[in-house]
């Protein structure tokens, strides 16, 4: 199981951008992390962490390996040609470098954000029939050149560990039913059912991730008097028993310290149990808690329903 104490010191996600818009943070962007885009031009990863985890497969399979942004308030100008390195020193103890042969960059360690973009991809193939599914790779990539004056290179954002790893037994796309969405503030409710993914993040480990909201991140969707909300800075991570399927405990996707000062819990009253029949169907039942300053404000209990792979 991950201990996302160590783990995640390297995993704090966009903050910013993630906010509820109805939430009581979202008037002090610098709670947030958000940058004064007026006057800087930052180049940065969008998280310090990525898990991809895949099928084993006979043949290469082409992956976008890493979204590179520009955070500004306008797109790009101009072409914008950002090159990385691989930075072994930020390699967790908890993964392996993943070996060179077991990839290929086709431009190499170059990424251009086109002019009217704020994205570019670095493109890789994997060949994931290298892949050791007892062990979970890590790939330490950082920024190191932006090729035009007037970018930054993000201090906190400069640094991304891409794990690698074959799909766990729980990996896969779910409906999620709300049976229990009790927030402190009333107007809160659920929005139920939605489409979420479990994804692997290790043999035990799988995060949240909901595929359609802001075009898909980890965050809990909601309605807001009826209006479309989400929080940010919250996303369970649920840590299984490998032999019982029992949900030991649950993590937040985001780390300690995160802007809106967010934590996860198990709540121990539910279920917490993955059913896993012969046939392959599976069900998730689990029960948790958000955590906001220290004061639980949000207690879900939810029902996963499996309903295929994930892509």
């Amino acid at each position: 199981m991950i201990k996302y104490s160590k783990l995640f010191t390297l995993a704090l996600f966009v903050a910013g951008l993630t906010s509820c818009l109805n939430d009581p943070f979202i008037e002090e962007e610098q709670k947030y992390g958000m940058i004064n885009e007026d006057a800087f031009k930052v180049v940065e990863f969008p998280t310090t962490t990525k898990a991809i985890a895949t099928e084993i497969s006979a043949q290469p399979t082409a992956i976008d390996l890493i979204t590179i942004n520009l955070a500004a308030s306008e797109v790009a100008n101009e072409d914008i040609k950002v090159t990385l390195k691989i930075d072994p020193t930020k390699l967790p103890a908890t993964r392996t470098l993943l070996p060179t042969n077991f990839y290929t960059l086709p431009n190499g360690l170059e990424v251009v954000i086109p002019a009217g973009s704020r994205k570019g991809v670095l493109k890789a193939t994997l060949n994931t029939s290298l892949l050791n599914p007892a062990v979970v790779y890590g790939l330490p990539l950082s920024i190191a050149n932006v090729d035009k004056a007037g970018y930054t290179i993000s201090g906190n954002y400069g640094t991304n560990v891409i794990s690698v790893s074959v799909k766990n037994k729980y990996d896969g796309v779910y409906r999620v039913e709300n049976i229990v969405f009790r927030h402190s503030n009333a107007a809160f409710t659920a929005n139920t059912p939605r489409t979420r993914q479990l994804r692997t993040l290790d043999e035990d480990s799988n995060e949240s991730f909901d595929p359609v909201l802001n075009g898909g991140l980890q965050g809990i969707s909601f309605l807001n008097a009826g209006a479309g909300s989400y929080f940010g800075n919250f996303s369970p991570v649920f840590n299984f028993d490998l032999a019982t399927n029992n949900v030991v405990s649950v993590d937040n996707y985001y780390p300690a310290g995160n802007a809106s000062n967010r934590s996860a819990k198990i709540d121990p009253t539910g279920v917490n149990k993955m059913t896993i029949t012969p046939t392959g169907d599976k069900t998730l039942e689990v029960s948790y808690i958000m955590v906001q300053a220290g004061v639980e404000t949000l207690f879900l209990k939810e029902k996963w329903i499996y309903t295929g792979p994930r892509p």
